[in-house]
């Protein structure tokens, strides 16, 4: 009789543990970890901020350069923000086509933009040697042409970008360079003394890269 009574305790023991609750959430939630805490599984909100792989590769965009003063380019712009917002939006876009090409030597440099009050633009390039490729400069096109235009009230608004490509590391030397684009060097040796960079822009608009 009471090996009856132990074999009964033990079939309503397991009765009791396959009723209990599952260990697969219902409705596809993720299951609980440890003491309570999210799983590793719980997807993390920061991640649709990361810059995706393929936009990177080794290269990155380190500094905005800007030549103007900001009270004289307060002058030729509508607002402040207007600019800020372009630099941002163009030097993304730099960063998405560079994703897009064949990695190529190691290196660094700096792209120059210009815009006039007539919506156009011009690039012009900083390379320690040579010049870019052309896949490079077709890519630099697109990422400004892809950008909307920023309205200029008068003269010409110009900035940096300056970055590092397909792992290059820069030197602190490297880094505190800040050379002007061949066009304008050679715009103002017409002149005795330096120029603003918005003189230079406008003598070598003609003469972008």
């Amino acid at each position: 009789m009471k090996l009856w009574h132990l074999l009964f305790a033990c079939l309503l023991c397991t009765a009791f543990a396959a009723c209990g609750p599952s260990a697969t959430p219902e409705n596809g939630g993720t299951p609980p970890g440890t003491n309570g805490k999210p799983s590793s599984a719980t997807p993390n909100p920061a991640a649709s901020q990361q810059i995706p792989a393929k936009e990177v590769l080794g290269s990155t965009t380190e500094r905005i350069l800007r030549y103007q003063p900001a009270a004289e380019v307060a002058n030729y712009l509508y607002t402040q923000e207007d600019m800020d917002m372009y630099i941002h939006k163009v030097s993304g876009a730099m960063r998405r086509q560079i994703g897009n090409l064949t990695p190529e030597s190691p290196t660094y440099c700096t792209v120059v933009v210009g815009v006039n009050p007539q919506g156009e633009h011009r690039l012009w390039y900083v390379f320690p040697e040579g010049s870019p490729s052309g896949p490079f400069k077709a890519a630099m096109e697109a990422a400004v042409a892809e950008v909307p235009v920023l309205k200029v009230k008068q003269e010409v608004v110009t900035f940096g970008v300056a970055m590092t490509l397909w792992g290059f590391k820069e030197s602190h030397e490297e880094a505190g360079r800040v050379i002007l684009p061949q066009e304008w060097q050679d715009a103002g040796k017409a002149f005795s003394t330096p120029q603003k960079a918005t003189k230079l822009a406008q003598l070598a608009w003609g003469k972008a890269s």
